[in-house]
């Protein structure tokens, strides 16, 4: 949601069924739009999540990332660096799995975005050593 021109809340909140658990992932941030003049085309986001409800498990991230946005002809997309903080716990009595694991996670960002009528469909890319993780989304402006 945006609150002013610069200022976006983030917000996260879902859950899903896994056997007999349901766990839900809640989070919240803060995206803050910034560049020369008025085109406000470079983007930090602060972002936290949790994991909760698994019997055995949970999980805690901190995202931190700073992105700018290109754009050419109606195609627009964005490139950037960013960082993901984590601290996951087991709550079992097995020693397969550690009780605590710290890490952080340093990725390249790769996003994409295309305006269809009134809606921008993209997909936003986090790039790591050991992973990518992406993420298609549909927006739509309010005001």
């Amino acid at each position: 949601m945006k609150v002013t021109k610069n200022l976006s809340i983030l917000n996260k909140v879902f859950g899903f069924k896994a056997d007999n658990e349901h766990p839900q992932i809640i989070g919240a941030g803060l995206q803050y739009y910034f560049g020369s003049g008025d085109s406000l085309d470079w983007s930090a986001t602060v972002q936290r999540i949790n994991l909760k409800g698994l019997k055995y498990f949970s999980l805690s991230s901190l995202s931190i990332d700073l992105r700018k946005w290109y754009k050419l002809k109606s195609f627009k997309f964005r490139l950037g660096i960013g960082s993901n903080y984590f601290k996951q716990r087991t709550f079992s009595n097995t020693d397969v799995l550690p009780a605590m694991i710290k890490g952080q996670i340093n990725y390249l960002g790769f996003d994409f975005s295309l305006p269809i009528r009134t809606f921008n469909l993209g997909l936003e890319n986090q790039i790591s050593k050991s992973m990518i993780i992406s993420t298609a989304f549909v927006q739509k402006e309010i005001f």
